[in-house]
């Protein structure tokens, strides 16, 4: 359920430090997820090439025969010629095929890098104080400076490159010391995914892919989900699954570390609202509209666990919400325990028309619709033609006669409106 957002403010939460970044962060692996695709094509394009090397071995070759898994023939001299060109590009192909996918896996750590060091980068302009006393400047250096802000801004970034010098574990340590923030408590359930991923990408930097002991001997002290048949010496890949996993696991520990350090920080209560709306229309209510269920499940059942200072009507949008992911991933039991867990007697229309319609009680939805009216205090037009909770009524008969009362047009003439 997404919440109608107001009048754009001077201020918005996304164009401050934490917001920005995270939106761009979030942005970034998302388009690196659905480049996943080009491995789908790039794996069609080599099985194509493969086949048609085995159909021209099948057609030209001479005593034929296989043994230990290779294929041994014999071919005229007439015949060589076409056979090593289709040979070398099933030969690239195979390459391509084995590279993009760690090409992708690296380009998805990185961009997690970016946002690590924005967030360092955010909390050191916050509390500049907390920089290593161990840099500093000479009266010489400081004359090449216009001001005291051009000074702190040079510091900062000196700062952040000695930190992103060390490892990934370390920056989350840091993290923890200078806020106060237990990210290794909150993010307990990401961390042996986390530690994994990050070693394995720098396996296919610095070592091409292989396992080494340090990568076997972490992967087993924190009991990381891959440890199963590692061995040195091992050549690891990136597979569809192990990339969607990686991808879910950053996206959580991003999504999660930045509201956390932001929450700490945070003195401006204007944010609240912008903040709060972010998390629920732009994060939640979009991994909901590209069915990404269980990855919205864990962040509301994260934010409702760790999130602080955040409004009741938020909560209480959470709540509906992960009653609805759970409800749309088929969890119906659960959904409607989630629903049971709070009280709803004293929520407004909006509200009630939203549990009205988790718990398929149509008629009563169809009321509230009508009391509610043309435009709510966080529901418009706009929500029943693209928010997900109200597909149910969407579908149902009685929902265009309701609508047409309610705006005074057709539900379909308004969706072609609405997409001019």
């Amino acid at each position: 359920m997404a919440k109608k957002k107001k009048e754009v403010k001077k201020s918005e939460w996304t164009e401050t430090p934490f917001g920005a970044t995270l939106k761009f962060f979030l942005t970034q692996i998302e388009g690196l997820e659905k480049s996943v695709i080009a491995i789908l094509l790039m794996q069609k394009l080599h099985e194509k090439e493969t086949k048609e090397l085995e159909e021209f071995i099948d057609k030209k070759g001479q005593n034929i025969r296989k043994k230990s898994g290779t294929t041994y023939f014999k071919l005229d001299p007439v015949d060589r010629g076409t056979y090593e060109k289709i040979k070398q590009e099933r030969n690239k192909s195979k390459t391509a095929l084995e590279a993009l996918p760690r090409a992708l896996f690296v380009s998805l750590v990185s961009q997690y890098d970016l946002i690590v060091a924005s967030l360092i980068k955010a909390i050191l302009k916050e509390h500049p104080t907390i920089i290593s006393p161990e840099k500093s400047l000479s009266f010489e250096e400081i004359q090449f400076f216009d001001s005291i802000d051009d000074i702190v801004e040079y510091l900062v970034e000196e700062e952040v490159d000695s930190i992103l010098f060390k490892s990934h574990n370390f920056h989350i340590e840091w993290i923890e010391k200078k806020t106060g923030v237990e990210l290794s408590v909150s993010l307990k359930e990401e961390i042996p995914c986390f530690t994994e991923l990050t070693e394995r990408r720098n396996l296919f930097v610095h070592a091409n892919g292989i396992a080494n002991r340090k990568y076997i001997r972490n992967c087993k002290d924190i009991n990381c989900p891959h440890k199963k048949g590692l061995k040195q010496g091992k050549q690891l890949d990136v597979n569809s699954a192990y990339f969607r996993d990686s991808y879910e696991c950053l996206y959580k520990i991003s999504v999660k570390m930045t509201y956390l350090i932001w929450e700490k920080l945070n003195t401006n209560k204007d944010e609240v609202e912008e903040a709060n709306t972010f998390f629920n229309n732009d994060i939640i209510v979009d991994l909901i509209k590209h069915k990404k269920y269980e990855l919205a499940d864990d962040l509301l059942s994260f934010a409702a666990e760790h999130f602080v200072g955040v409004p009741e009507i938020y909560r209480k949008l959470f709540t509906i919400n992960r009653a609805l992911v759970n409800k749309l991933a088929g969890k119906e039991d659960i959904a409607r325990k989630i629903i049971g867990s709070t009280d709803w007697t004293a929520a407004g229309n909006e509200l009630r028309l939203a549990v009205a319609i988790l718990e398929d009680r149509f008629e009563d939805a169809f009321k509230l619709m009508r009391k509610i009216g043309k435009e709510g205090e966080f529901i418009g037009k706009e929500n029943y033609h693209e928010d997900p909770l109200y597909e149910p009524v969407r579908q149902r008969p009685e929902f265009a006669k309701v609508y047409r009362e309610i705006y005074g047009t057709d539900f379909v003439s308004a969706v072609k409106i609405l997409k001019k």
